[in-house]
């Protein structure tokens, strides 16, 4: 079964977490409306730049140079409480 996340993701870091988790990809939800209306295509352009930036800081801190290296034991899951 695939997987993807939808909502909560608001940074390349979210990205990072739902594929160490075993999600195949994620949706952005409203974030892209809110940019395309704020500052029209440029804004949304921006946003999905900033995402794709944030996801290789975080896989570059993890070691990894493709979406297919990341695993979950590049990530710390804890028991809710």
């Amino acid at each position: 079964m695939e997987v993807y996340l939808d909502g909560g993701v608001h940074s390349g870091l979210d990205v990072f977490k739902a594929v160490a988790m075993g999600g195949r990809g994620v949706l952005l939800g409203r974030a892209w409306a809110w940019a395309l209306a704020g500052a029209g295509a440029s804004g949304l352009g921006d946003l999905l730049t900033t995402l794709r930036c944030e996801l290789e800081v975080a896989m570059a801190l993890a070691g990894v140079n493709t979406l297919a290296e990341i695993t979950r034991d590049q990530v710390e899951v804890t028991e809710p409480r």
